[in-house]
């Protein structure tokens, strides 16, 4: 009986450039390998001809097709390495890697040996990760990647960013479909600019930067250190469900809107629930919590004094525990 299938893989090159595309690999049926020396066909005998080689994913096809779709075999690396010495394209080769594996259900990936930079990223993704993953693409998966991962109750979110440009800060937008984020500031994690040796002994001692990006309810914009590896954590994350969208039973309104320092806040609720109500920037920073109350089924309202505010956009979020809706709020001195 099979249970795991397990490969071997060193690529040889030194080169930084394909050292941190070798992720691609095992999975990537796009992805022309510039050390593959063809492929031991199904049908027998050897073509030389193919540079597409997608190892594991031919493994799986290879599996579906004469063990049948229901064949319970996981897949495995057990040996790997390249063979670059700078830390920071180990680290990046690493992390895309787990990424890759952790998009596609690979079930064991151990390393030959330890090189600087893979201790870092190892504490990186079992310090912050998530159990489950999701999925997540890039308009640039040459260069950039996304990996997020979820925790059992959905409300907290970590998304593990790679740069593997070796000479460009990357610019990103992440956008979220099917989530609501807690507009505010969101702690970054970021492996950059590495040495030789290593710098990892400790939870307490290794080489993290710490930073903060500013996220609105459905999007962070963060840039990216060349050939780094950068891991945002997402807490009070919404999950975005079919009551969410059912905004008429909802009914959140804001006026006069344009406003000026006194508005009147209206809500309805199909049941009792609790209720946050949050005043935004424009950047998406928390100015002030108006409600945290329970209230009952039905029609409210509030009055909102934004005397204190500069004139100028801002947005005001409603969140019961089956709704969300966030609105824009304009404050202009002439009303």
């Amino acid at each position: 009986m099979l249970d795991v299938l397990d490969i071997h893989y060193y690529p040889g090159s030194t080169d930084a450039a394909k050292c941190v595309q070798f992720h691609r690999v095992f999975f990537d049926r796009d992805y022309d390998y510039p050390e593959a020396n063809g492929v031991h066909t199904v049908t027998g005998g050897w073509d030389s001809g193919i540079n597409k080689e997608y190892i594991l994913g031919r493994c799986s096809d290879w599996m579906t097709q004469y063990l049948g779709a229901s064949h319970g075999v996981g897949l495995a690396v057990t040996e790997s390495g390249i063979a670059s010495t700078n830390a920071n394209v180990q680290a990046s080769w690493y992390a895309s890697t787990m990424g890759e594996f952790m998009k596609n259900g690979v079930e064991i990936f151990t390393p030959w040996k330890w090189e600087p930079g893979m201790w870092e990223t190892l504490h990186l993704f079992s310090r912050y990760n998530q159990e489950n993953y999701v999925q997540a693409t890039s308009q640039d998966e040459t260069l950039i990647s996304a990996y997020p991962t979820i925790n059992a109750t959905s409300d907290s979110m970590t998304v593990v960013l790679i740069n593997r440009s070796l000479t460009d800060r990357k610019t990103v937008d992440l956008n979220f479909s099917g989530y609501f984020v807690n507009p505010g500031p969101c702690p970054v994690y970021s492996l950059s600019g590495l040495g030789s040796s290593e710098t990892f002994f400790s939870h307490d001692s290794n080489a993290l930067k710490k930073s903060e990006v500013q996220a609105t309810a459905s999007n962070i914009h963060v840039e990216l250190a060349p050939l780094s590896v950068n891991t945002i954590l997402l807490n009070s994350l919404v999950m975005e469900t079919k009551p969410r969208l059912q905004k008429i039973a909802f009914k959140a309104s804001a006026y006069p809107n344009p406003a000026g320092d006194q508005v009147n806040l209206e809500f309805s609720l199909p049941e009792k629930s609790l209720m946050i109500i949050s005043l935004f920037n424009i950047n998406g920073q928390l100015l002030k919590t108006i409600s945290n109350s329970v209230f009952e089924a039905g029609n409210h309202q509030l009055n909102l004094d934004t005397s204190g505010n500069p004139d100028g956009i801002y947005w005001i979020r409603f969140q019961s525990k089956t709704n969300i809706e966030t609105i824009k709020l304009i404050k202009t001195k002439n009303n």
